[in-house]
């Protein structure tokens, strides 16, 4: 399987302003883990029928791991929603372009935005481990960028089911606080 030969992370030089919570080594840790964390996940995805194009196309995506600032920022010009939140994802494609195998051979899924700072914030109020709720985001926003979504009750719980199930083939903590976005 050749999934994700091809992965660009990209850090944000305002993350500096947090630079005592993530140091460099934390942040190449996390680059490297993300890579490993999005191949188990898309392995696991290429399972179903509709997902199978994941298995040979060549699969690229961005990352950016941001402060509040900017997520606020992205936020505000995206969705009119001017505070920060955790996880922001841009998907290239929607769920049609997926039956069309002339576009699926080199596949640019899209960008995902994490604030490195909601992400500290939330994990010190439920009481996770960062590292788990940094891979639970990661999941979240690639689910996103594969075209799942949480606006209706039915669609939530399938991505949240879809994430949980991901999250135990990474044999990580499961059923979290903070991923109950449908309740």
């Amino acid at each position: 399987m050749k999934l994700l030969n091809n992965i660009s992370i990209s850090i944000d030089s305002k993350l500096k302003d947090i630079r005592n919570s993530f140091t460099i080594k934390t942040i190449n840790k996390y680059k490297k883990d993300s890579i490993n964390i999005i191949k188990i996940a898309l392995d696991y995805l290429s399972k179903e029928e509709k997902f199978m194009f994941l298995k040979s196309a060549e699969i690229f995506l961005d990352l950016h791991l941001v402060d509040d600032k900017q997520i606020a920022k992205i936020n505000g010009q995206y969705r009119n929603k001017k505070e920060p939140t955790n996880v922001l994802s841009f998907a290239y494609f929607i769920e049609e372009d997926f039956k069309n195998k002339n576009l699926l051979q080199n596949l640019h899924l899209g960008e995902i935005f994490i604030s490195m700072e909601t992400l500290l914030k939330e994990s010190a109020e439920q009481k996770v481990v960062i590292e788990h709720h940094f891979f639970r985001l990661l999941i979240h926003g690639l689910l996103h960028l594969l075209g799942f979504d949480h606006n209706l009750e039915n669609e939530a719980r399938l991505m949240y089911n879809t994430e949980e199930n991901i999250l135990n083939e990474l044999k990580l903590p499961t059923n979290s606080i903070v991923a109950n976005y449908w309740r």
